[in-house]
């Protein structure tokens, strides 16, 4: 099991010396907050003024009939567009948006500030230079090297012992020093490299592994749920169909709009489908922000290299460590999106965000306790282990089959929620 590497966000650029900027950032972020609810409460205030206005110019109802039919088609909202400006029209809505998005611009931003240890810049170098196929030829000169690094600082007792008895000189002893200090800097990282070869010799996959620099693809592969993102989602999911009960006088106008024409499966269709695009668009950006460190600090080497280079995978699949990535992004869209519908249907059939809320919650934490119990059964319906694909597939026996079995699964549970959703609507309409 690989080491876990957690990146660093904008809350902890104090423990790395950056304390006036992380001040100065977060004070800059916290006043254009400030002046966003400023300028759209006054943007509110004044539109309400200009509705007022419109109303008691209206002299005649007919001249208000031709007055709509003369608005130009480009200002008319679609059913979807209705429901993205109802999203957006909460000031909770677009503050969650907007922290959400400076969360994971500052934690992309602090992992890519990170300060790079000696120790790590040599297993770079050493990881570089023998980057590819492990051949015996490049085994065998790592495990010289190890040798001579160990002798050299093995040695510095004897040295300190001799220096004190005058038996060399001190000339020979700096020389010995900057030998001593060059050799325990790298002797970390050398066993680190020659650990690695004996991890890969020992993969049971077909394919013949690489020896690379894996820090990066650490990072990125094993990290943990995006829970930020996963509550985000599940919130903004859930209020979509209550703010149709929330705002109107006793929730009076819902059931009329149902039994219109385009006011059953078009409403229903276009809540989902925003449910969808909101899920889709911020797992995105999760992605997005977590790829970027790995393009600036230049650790996207070697993607062509088979799986089996990551000591996270004993048993990988036959695929190159790019397209692992690309089909884990891929996954985590489907599987978010799926699930952001999910919810969604579910507040439709619940009518009230706290108790939508507070099923899902309890559904992902009774999911979690039951996976740590250590049974494959159980810890395979952990959706947070599903969603990050790599603790998934290092549980015993796992593989592709369980992973769209899993899926499966997703898009039963979302039909099955959207014929209960669709039978709701017809008995409200009726």
């Amino acid at each position: 099991m690989g080491e876990r590497y957690r990146g660093y966000s904008l809350l902890d650029l104090t423990s790395i010396g950056q304390l006036p900027a992380s001040v100065l950032l977060w004070g800059t972020l916290a006043v254009l907050c400030v002046a966003l609810v400023f300028l759209r409460e006054k943007r509110a205030v004044a539109l309400t003024w200009q509705r007022r206005g419109r109303v008691a110019r209206a002299a005649e109802p007919q001249r208000d009939k031709v007055r709509h039919r003369a608005l130009p088609s480009h200002r008319r909202r679609s059913i979807f567009g209705g429901e993205v400006y109802k999203l957006l029209s909460s000031r909770l809505c677009v503050l969650l948006l907007a922290a959400f998005i400076l969360f994971e611009v500052g934690s992309c931003i602090g992992v890519g500030i990170e300060q790079v240890s000696g120790s790590e810049t040599e297993y770079r170098r050493y990881t570089t230079l023998y980057a590819g196929e492990i051949t015996e030829e490049n085994a065998a000169c790592l495990l010289m090297e190890k040798q001579e690094i160990d002798g050299i600082v093995n040695q510095y007792q004897a040295m300190l012992s001799a220096a004190r008895e005058g038996a060399i000189s001190a000339e020979e002893w700096q020389a010995y020093v900057l030998d001593y200090a060059r050799a325990y800097e790298r002797q970390g990282a050398i066993t680190r490299v020659v650990a690695r070869l004996g991890v890969l010799a020992a993969n049971e996959s077909g394919s013949v592994p690489w020896l690379l620099y894996d820090t990066g693809w650490q990072r990125l592969l094993n990290k943990d749920a995006d829970l930020v993102l996963i509550a985000l989602v599940v919130f903004l999911s859930s209020v979509i169909f209550p703010i149709e009960y929330r705002h109107t006088a006793g929730g009076a106008i819902a059931p009329l709009v149902s039994s219109t024409k385009k006011g059953r499966l078009h409403v229903l269709f276009a809540k989902c489908g925003l449910a969808a695009v909101v899920a889709l668009i911020l797992t995105l950006l999760s992605q997005l922000c977590a790829l970027l460190p790995l393009i600036w600090r230049e650790e996207w080497i070697l993607p062509s290299a088979p799986l089996s280079s990551l000591a996270l995978f004993s048993v990988s699949p036959d695929m190159t460590i790019g397209a692992y990535v690309v089909l884990r992004m891929l996954l985590q869209l489907g599987s978010m999106v799926l699930f952001a519908v999910s919810v969604c249907l579910l507040s439709c059939l619940y009518r009230r965000e706290a108790f939508t809320l507070l099923s899902v919650g309890a559904l992902l934490l009774l999911l979690r306790v039951v996976a740590l119990t250590g049974l494959r059964a159980l810890r395979c319906l952990d959706f947070l282990n599903f969603w990050t694909l790599t603790p998934f597939l290092q549980i015993e026996g796992v593989g592709a089959g369980d992973v769209t079995l899993y899926l499966f699964t997703l898009c039963a549970i979302t039909g099955a929620l959207f014929y209960l959703a669709t039978r709701r609507e017809r008995v409200a309409a009726a």
